[in-house]
């Protein structure tokens, strides 16, 4: 049984070697430039925010709230955010879909000012944002 797996995996791979080599990074590709207008955005879940860093210098420039950490968000009164998951850009970059798991929720940011402009309930636990054209 071992033997027919192997053999059919060494098939598989020496039918298509160039197929391998298409899936890996472009390791010699340039570095891009970062700039301190670039922005990297990451969602912490248990904290329930957003915090945006400068990646030029590696500097913390602010974090958006969208609820409260936990434990304190554990209340059936509660109102905020649960569990800041997924993010997801806009094509144009300007709005920022942010998921959040827990209150099956899309909070939608402003880029530019990085402030929340509208929040959307959704169905049961999603995960990533996506947009399509």
């Amino acid at each position: 049984m071992i033997r027919t797996i192997l053999r059919s995996a060494a098939l598989l791979m020496s039918a298509a070697p160039g197929l391998a080599m298409a899936q890996q990074a472009p390791w010699n590709a340039k570095d891009m430039p970062v700039s301190h207008r670039d922005r990297v955005y990451a969602s912490e879940q248990f904290s329930n925010t957003v915090s945006v860093t400068d990646p030029a210098d590696n500097r913390l420039l602010g974090v958006i709230k969208l609820g409260d950490p936990q434990p304190m968000n554990f209340s059936p009164l509660y109102k905020g955010q649960v569990l800041v998951h997924g993010l997801g850009f806009s094509p144009d970059g300007k709005t920022l879909a942010v998921v959040s798991i827990g209150s099956n929720a899309v909070s939608w940011i402003d880029t530019a000012t990085n402030t929340v402009k509208h929040t959307t309930y959704v169905g049961r636990s999603p995960h990533e944002a996506f947009f399509t054209p």
